[in-house]
This record gives C-alpha cells, sequence and structure tokens, in this order.
C-alpha cells in the first residue's frame, strides 16, 4: 500500500515539474537514430490486412531513425505528420494506420487529417479522432528493443477531395517514467510505397515546444518521411 501510494506521488510531482517547465526532467530522446545518437527534450512492415486498398502507403522502415509520436498520460502528446497526394476524383477513407515501435498494448489511438500545413503553421484539421478503438498487428520486425506493429484505425468514413494532406496517427501511452512506455513512428526511404508523394521529405514534427517543426531540422540533412497509411476506395 505505502509502495503504491509513492509510485502515484511522485507521478503527480513528475507532472507537476513538467508543467512548470517541459524542458526539464525528461530523459527520454526525441528520437534514435541508428547511428545511436539521439535528441533529447533539451520483416515486412507493410499495411495491415483490411477491407480496402491501400490507397498511400509511405514505405517500410529503413532502420534509419524513430521519432516521438504518441499522446502518454506522463509526458504530454507528440505528433509526426506525413504528407499524401490524393489525385483526381477523390477517396473515401475507411482506415488509417502507422508502422509505430513499441512493446505494450496500446489502449487506443488518435489521428488528424491537415491541410496547408508548413513550417510553423499547423494548417488546418479537416478530420481527428481521439481515443478511437485501434488493432495492432505485428510486422515481425524490430529495433533497438522495441517492437514494430501496424497500429490501425479503422470504421472510418472521410471523404477527401483531390489535393495534399498530412496525416497523423499516434498509440496512446500509459505509464510513470520507464522508457519502454513511448511509441515511436519509424522512418522510410518509401520502399513498398504506394501513393504519393514519396521520399519528398515534407514532415513535420509537433511537440515539446515545437510548432510543426520540419522533421529535418532536428534529424539533420537528408529526406526524412514516415511509415503511415491511408486504405479506402477511389471515388468513381
Amino acid at each position: 500500500m505505502f509502495r503504491f501510494a509513492f509510485i502515484l506521488a511522485t507521478c503527480a510531482l513528475a507532472l507537476t515539474v513538467l508543467a512548470d517547465n517541459e524542458h526539464h526532467h525528461d530523459d527520454h530522446p526525441l528520437f534514435i537514430r541508428s547511428d545511436g545518437s539521439s535528441l533529447h527534450h533539451i520483416e515486412h512492415g507493410g499495411g495491415p490486412l483490411f477491407a480496402g486498398a491501400t490507397l498511400f502507403y509511405g514505405g517500410e522502415f529503413d532502420f534509419r531513425a524513430a521519432f516521438n509520436d504518441e499522446r502518454s498520460n506522463y509526458r504530454g502528446m507528440t505528433a509526426v505528420y506525413e504528407n499524401f497526394i490524393v489525385p483526381e476524383g477523390g477517396w473515401r477513407i475507411n482506415a488509417v494506420f502507422v508502422n509505430a515501435f513499441f512493446n505494450y498494448d496500446s489502449s487506443g489511438a488518435d489521428f488528424e487529417i491537415r491541410s496547408g500545413v508548413s513550417a510553423g503553421n499547423g494548417g488546418t484539421v479537416l478530420f481527428s479522432g481521439f481515443g478511437r478503438p485501434s488493432t495492432q498487428q505485428p510486422t515481425g520486425r524490430s529495433w533497438q528493443g522495441f517492437e514494430e506493429r501496424t497500429l490501425t484505425i479503422s470504421d472510418l468514413d472521410i471523404e477527401l477531395g483531390p489535393g495534399e494532406y498530412w496525416l497523423m496517427v499516434r498509440p496512446i501511452t500509459f505509464g510513470c517514467g520507464g522508457g519502454w512506455f513511448l511509441g515511436r513512428a519509424g522512418t522510410t526511404s518509401g520502399a513498398n510505397g504506394v501513393g504519393g508523394l514519396l521520399g519528398d521529405g515534407r514532415s513535420y514534427f509537433n511537440g515539446y515546444g515545437r510548432n510543426f517543426v520540419p522533421t529535418s531540422d532536428l534529424l539533420g540533412a537528408g529526406t526524412w518521411d514516415f511509415s503511415y497509411g491511408v486504405q479506402g476506395v477511389p471515388n468513381r
């Protein structure tokens, strides 16, 4: 009983400190690169089996980096946004997914679809869902002690006209501290990708006081895209 009360008190104190100074007392990296470097807060990964075509898929994890992408009761909210193109005729979307690294069972997931995103500008939220039921399908791949799973939010009914959009899908995580309570979206170089735009590097990070920062500003020179996907049917 004393131990449980102590843990609760510790979590409450950590949350208070985080609220007072979100750049303090955070030992978990914002991202991890394959060379082991990171930025601290200062076999097949295709889409899930689903009744609908994969209209967009950024591609499989390329073992370069994985970026924080989660809603945590301890650490707050982070998000990675990846762009995709809807061609002429438009799409009817019924599922979105991310290939993410974590080794726990998420209790649900969030998603957003935005338009007009640019550096320092979150654009317009067109569709969103928070705390949605989600499924987890292991890809059979792991990296630096984290298992990769395809986290899918289905049962959607979203109409998108032609244009460029940005997608975010993130797991909901729980826990006080503990590096295993993290969700990270993996980077991709476009292998086995579907649709467009692939390999253009127009992805953004939002969270920890960073307002839609290009991921290249944080990860360094190179083209950084993330393993997100959209499923549904083209409009006829």
